[in-house]
């Protein structure tokens, strides 16, 4: 049975971009870890900016994060690849492997397992793990980005929606380092 999800897909991109004419939006395109068979699922038309996996493990080496690029990455090779969505954080070694464009730490008892009443969580981490992995040089919170680029992501940017760039890069001065990172 083939999946109905591309055509959903390209119904609501042709619905927001051809439409109502937004351009400045991202379209990420993410798959469980576990699923088989991701090209069922794979858009049609309109390919997606970044491709991802959703990667709830409790062990941070799990080699379920390996086999989620090796799962989803073949259906494109140019676009940039995230853990669009992770409970237990990776280890370095993992992010090492995966090179994931970023992670999101999904909230609430992931992000401290005392937040929990009572209830055991192995998929979340302890407030000491999350400081620890937000530690590490290759880390950028949004207190590290340039002011220009803060307002922007809080909505208060200048620009008119149909001129803001694609990418938040696009937003700091051409002689920023910190372009690098994106």
């Amino acid at each position: 049975k083939q999946s109905r999800y591309p055509q959903l897909w390209d119904a609501l991109y042709d619905r927001l971009v051809v439409h109502h004419g937004l351009d400045n939006l991202l379209w990420v395109w993410s798959g469980d870890r576990a699923v088989d068979g991701a090209a069922q699922y794979w858009p049609q038309r309109n390919k997606p900016d970044v491709v991802g996996t959703d990667v709830y493990e409790v062990d941070p080496d799990s080699p379920k994060y390996q086999a989620a690029v090796a799962n989803i990455r073949p259906l494109v090779t140019d676009s940039l690849f995230a853990l669009t969505e992770v409970g237990k954080l990776p280890s370095r070694q993992t992010i090492a492997l995966t090179r994931p464009a970023w992670v999101l730490l999904w909230g609430g008892a992931y992000i401290n397992v005392d937040w929990v009443n009572d209830q055991p969580c192995p998929q979340c981490n302890s407030a000491d793990d999350t400081a620890a992995f937000f530690a590490q040089p290759n880390s950028v919170s949004l207190t590290a980005l340039p002011p220009s680029l803060r307002r922007a992501f809080a909505g208060q940017s200048p620009l008119k929606p149909s001129q803001r760039p694609y990418c938040p890069a696009k937003l700091l001065p051409s002689n920023t380092d910190a372009r690098n990172d994106f």
